[in-house]
């Protein structure tokens, strides 16, 4: 057992939380220790929630982490203990051990265990380049990954640095302000630390039923030679109240031998088993080059008049496409691509319509099968359907060899059926029509509540009506998905998906939009019915679900939603997120 049970007692710290029959306080309850407290929960994770810069050298240590926290359980106020050790060396290679209780006899059966403790390991080596995961249960398995090969700038240790770094620290949100007080210098064990104390007020309480205005302080004592928090208090009247804190902290090289993985354990190489993944899905990556189109761009329909077959028949390709691309995130913008290229999952329907009768096939880029063949590389599409069972395509041999035109926005090539083949041009729906397709031709918000439209974070719909009078309408949005709580540099992925066929009536001045028309199976969406207001730049109406009574909203008064007309530039651009600006470190 590596974690040393060194019974070192932490001095009373006051943390207090209001539960039913008055305040209850952590000095109430015994020392906090690295022994778990009688009557307290046991917990335990494979990394440890504390607040360590990645990626110093030069710098080593070692030290045991202890935290207690009072949290709204079941029963009331429950007491949870987390405790564990880490250590760096001066190269960098960073340990975080867990020590969690296995106390029930049950549990303990049902994990294979005696009733003691469990270790939960976690190894970054940026000199090997791997991160390694393991616990001493029976299955002596290690985790393996590859670290990530663009090393993570420093982050804010506390919000006093990052109210220096961001000017947007601490501006009121959705009824809370934040400030932050610089508390000078002590020392702890012997080491300098800098004190900062974040306090946030609370105006608006949301779903809470709690009087207002209340405060919430966190109070946080770092080392600056260190780049890691030794003492972090956190005081919440009406949720989590917790203390986490280094003790037995001691300068210099650790053991080397705690940095090396048992060597009787199995070996689960996760990025070998990525590699392998990567390689099945090359058909559905390519590379982000200038001259190629932006995949919102290619979503939804285009069409042409059937040269072949003739009698007013449109065909056509509908593009359902999510693509997502690897990035560096730094002060709230995008810094660099990571990996230089799209992961975009493709789905195509080839489509032909004629007296508003339209039937489509379905096909994935790259899919093979008996009755399909296709292939994608970014701006070919190479599409061959053959069909010997009975079909609702009157001539179910067909082909496309098309190339899309980025500057000219549409799609050129060779269209082959019946023996005979034309080149062909498809473009937007109505986009060669001499009007504008009605009022609700455009590209629109989607449907959010009044106070939130202006801030709508859920992208857009694309309504287009072609020539022949039928009208299509799809989704279009994009976003980035942080990853990590890291709050001022981080890895993110750039979501952009589009094209995923929505039902569209439009009968006089009202249009419905059901996001579920082309779902099979499971719970549909509700649909959206409204009105064109009369400037012609909102639709104003209501959500229609199965679940609601005739009026909407269970035969309450129905909510308004609202859609904005916008620019379809406007809803292709990626911007980060409100949300991801306001996460705690």
């Amino acid at each position: 057992m590596r974690l040393a049970r060194l019974g070192i007692f932490l001095p009373a710290i006051v943390i207090c939380s209001i539960a039913a029959g008055g305040a209850v306080c952590a000095q109430d309850l015994p020392p906090l220790s690295s022994e778990y407290a009688p009557g307290t929960v046991p917990r335990g994770f494979g990394t440890l929630p504390v607040m360590i810069s990645p990626g110093v050298t030069g710098r080593p240590f070692r030290a045991e982490y202890n935290s207690r926290r009072l949290e709204p359980g079941p029963g009331g106020m429950e007491t949870h203990e987390y405790h564990g050790i880490v250590a760096r060396d001066s190269e960098g290679r960073f340990l975080r051990e867990t020590v969690y209780p296995i106390q029930e006899p049950a549990n303990a059966r049902a994990l294979g265990r005696s009733p003691g403790t469990n270790h939960v390991y976690a190894i970054s080596d940026p000199v090997a380049k791997e991160n390694l995961t393991w616990d001493d249960g029976p299955t002596k398995m290690i985790m393996k990954s590859s670290t990530s090969p663009h090393p993570m700038p420093e982050q804010p240790l506390d919000w006093c640095e990052r109210a220096k770094q961001d000017s947007r620290f601490g501006h009121t949100v959705r009824g809370q302000s934040t400030t932050v007080e610089d508390l000078g210098e002590r020392k702890i064990q012997g080491i300098v630390t800098r004190g900062c104390r974040g306090t946030t007020v609370i105006s608006d309480p949301g779903n809470m039923k709690v009087a207002v205005p209340f405060t919430i302080t966190d109070e946080t004592w770092t080392s600056p030679y260190l780049r890691m928090t030794l003492v972090h208090t956190h005081n919440d009247p009406h949720g989590l109240n917790l203390i986490e804190r280094f003790d037995n902290i001691v300068l210099g090289e650790p053991d080397p031998a705690i940095f090396q993985a048992p060597v009787d354990y199995k070996v689960n190489d996760l990025s070998a088993e990525m590699e392998k993944s990567k390689e099945w899905s090359e058909a559905e990556e390519f590379a982000i080059t200038p001259d190629m189109p932006k995949p919102l761009l290619l979503a939804g329909p285009w069409e042409v008049d059937d040269p072949i077959l003739g009698g007013g028949m449109k065909i056509g390709i509908f593009i359902n496409i999510a693509a997502a691309r690897e990035v560096l995130i730094s002060g709230g913008a995008i810094t660099n691509d990571v990996s230089e290229k799209y992961n975009a999952p493709l789905e195509f329907q080839f489509y032909q319509r004629i007296a508003g009768d339209e039937h489509g096939i379905w096909f994935e880029a790259g899919q093979v099968t008996q009755y399909v063949l296709s292939s994608w590389d970014g701006q070919r599409l190479r599409f061959k359907f053959k069909d010997t069972r009975p079909s609702k395509f009157a001539h179910p041999d067909f082909s496309l060899d098309l190339t899309f035109n980025q500057a000219q926005q549409v799609w050129t090539g060779d269209y082959s059926r019946e023996g005979g083949t034309k080149q062909v041009r498809l473009e937007r729906p109505g986009a060669s029509s001499k009007t504008n397709g009605g009022p609700f031709v455009g590209t629109w918000t989607r449907a959010s509540s009044p106070e939130a439209a202006s801030v709508n974070r859920e992208g857009c719909v694309q309504i287009m009506q072609s020539t022949d009078g039928a009208f299509m309408a799809w989704p279009m949005s994009s976003d980035i998905v942080r990853m990590g709580r890291n709050i001022s540099a981080s890895t993110g992925t750039v979501l952009e998906g589009g094209g995923k066929k929505w039902g569209i009536t439009v009968e006089g001045g009202v249009i419905t939009l059901d996001p579920g028309a082309y779902q099979a199976g499971g719970m549909r969406p509700a649909k959206f019915v409204g009105k064109l207001s009369a400037d012609g730049t909102q639709i104003v109406g209501t959500y229609l679900s199965p679940h609601m009574g005739p009026q909407g909203q269970d035969d309450k008064e129905p909510r308004t939603f609202v859609m904005t007309k916008t620019s379809e530039e406007t809803c292709i651009q990626v911007s980060v997120p409100q949300r991801t600006r306001q996460n705690k470190q």
